[in-house]
This record gives structure tokens, C-alpha cells and sequence, in this order.
């Protein structure tokens, strides 16, 4: 998948997660960082996006799309796009 199509299918589970969680879904930008600007957003739903994102992509489900363990820090969605795309040319 290229970097614009993996990024189509980040935002629009992460709109799809937080319609069902019955939750505001605002406009998603490339500094949209959902553990931090999404309402309700939780780590248990980061692993539901990876479970999601990993029927399309070659990620480990367990793997945090989110999160920076090496930074320790919430990943905006570009660098979360940027991760996820770094996992198909691995």
C-alpha cells in the first residue's frame, strides 16, 4: 500500500471506532493525535485499530499504531502512516 491509501484506511477506522464507541468524530488532520485529541480514545482502543489494521497491513495486532515506545509519546497520524508504512517495506 502506498503511504495516501494507508493513510485513507488509518482515519477512516479511526472514524469508524469512534462512531461505534458513540463519540464525537471530529475532522482528522495529519497532527491528529488520537490518544491525546480524540475523545475517549484509549490505549484498549489503539489495539483495537491494530487488530483492524492488520487484516489490511502486515503489522503485528499487539503493536501499538499510536504510540512511540522508543519516545514514549502519542504518534500524530502522519507518523503513525509513517510507522505503518515502514512495517510494509521492512
Amino acid at each position: 500500500m502506498t503511504k495516501d491509501e494507508i493513510q485513507k484506511l488509518v482515519v477512516s477506522k479511526l472514524e469508524e471506532i469512534q462512531t461505534l464507541s458513540g463519540r464525537e468524530v471530529p475532522e482528522l488532520a495529519n497532527s491528529t493525535r488520537p490518544l491525546i485529541d480524540l475523545e475517549g480514545f484509549d490505549s484498549l482502543n489503539a489495539l483495537e485499530l491494530a487488530a483492524i489494521l492488520s487484516q489490511f497491513l502486515q503489522i503485528d495486532e499487539k503493536e501499538n499504531p499510536c504510540w512511540s515506545k522508543a519516545e514514549k509519546r502519542a504518534l500524530s497520524v502522519r507518523e503513525m502512516v509513517d510507522k505503518l508504512f515502514s512495517f510494509q517495506t521492512a
